[in-house]
């Protein structure tokens, strides 16, 4: 049976990727989280390993590596902590945790990984869909310095050996569980509260992946044997005006919503990802328009909230 190591498991993105996994009978699963508190009910499986790990601690990296012996990895983990990630020193720290990985799971015979990276790798001045081999990769923030040195350390290690890797340049995953303080959320327990929101202009436009969709593609990548960089969104562009209306009519209570042209937009007008390459490596079509994909994210913080009040 192959045996699959998740770093960041029990995370936002990486409860949907533990449960989609969980669902393959193929797979041993053995997921890495700083806690063994608060597990994800989705994810009690006999098939499930859960395993407490510090990973500034990367002797006990490489310990565990030996142990489990894993032939497939996906490394979720880095910091994130809401706004504070793009300037955080621990970025730094992240690139030699993730050399850690890389090395340990090559030396222990692992054959197929996937790591995530961002699309804060790009150069975000362009008005140009990003593309993974045509945009210029010239990051603004230490949070996107760090991801790409850690794309170019990471290529290099699996280039001399026998494994290949994915590289994923994530552009805005939403959905259920997501952090209350990001835009949707946010928008949406506003909206239900009735509290009145303002905005700048909201002309900027950007690109989002639902985060159930991002699971799956990862497993179809997981099981093809493409090496490199690969953007991974809707590839539809979504003007935040746009979405900040519908979630406002959604809820019926766009009375609620003023944009104000005095205060400042965002830096960058326009990010939003080249798509025909995930297309057409993996053959597939996304299981929902991503307007579907809002209207159940609307719907989930309804009901959550309806619950606890």
């Amino acid at each position: 049976m192959k045996k699959l190591i998740i770093f960041g498991g029990n995370g936002f993105i990486g409860k949907y990727v533990s449960s989609f996994f969980a669902n393959n009978k193929n797979f041993e699963i053995h997921i890495i989280t700083r806690s063994l508190n608060n597990i994800s009910s989705n994810l009690k499986s006999s098939r499930i390993h859960f395993h407490e790990l510090d990973l500034f601690n990367q002797d006990k990296i490489k310990l565990l590596f030996g142990k489990i012996k894993p032939t497939h990895l996906i490394q979720l983990a880095w910091c994130s902590e809401h706004q504070k990630y793009w300037i955080d020193p621990q970025n730094n720290i992240w690139v030699e945790i993730n050399n850690t990985i890389s090395n340990s799971f090559i030396n222990n015979g692992g054959n197929r990984a996937i790591f995530i990276g961002s699309s804060a790798e790009y150069d975000w001045s362009s008005n140009n869909l990003l593309n993974e081999f045509e945009s210029k990769l010239n990051p603004f923030s230490i949070y996107g310095k760090a991801k790409l040195k850690s794309f170019h350390e990471t290529t290099k290690y699996f280039e001399k050996s026998f494994a290949s890797m994915t590289w994923i340049r994530l552009f805005n995953p939403f959905g259920p569980g997501e952090d209350e303080r990001r835009l949707i959320p946010k928008l949406c327990i506003n909206l239900i509260k009735d509290q009145k929101m303002e905005f700048d202009t909201a002309n900027t436009t950007r690109d989002f992946i639902y985060v159930n969709d991002l699971a799956y593609l990862i497993y179809e990548l997981l099981n093809s044997d493409y090496f490199g960089p690969i953007n991974i969104s809707s590839g539809e562009k979504i003007i935040i005006k746009d979405l900040i209306i519908k979630a406002a009519k959604y809820f019926n209570k766009e009375k609620l919503i003023n944009f104000d042209s005095s205060i400042d937009e965002p830096k960058f007008p326009f990010v939003v990802a080249d798509t025909s390459l995930i297309k057409k490596v993996l053959k597939i079509k996304y299981p929902e328009t991503i307007n579907t994909r809002f209207h159940e994210t609307f719907k989930f913080w309804q009901e959550r909230l309806s619950t606890i009040n």
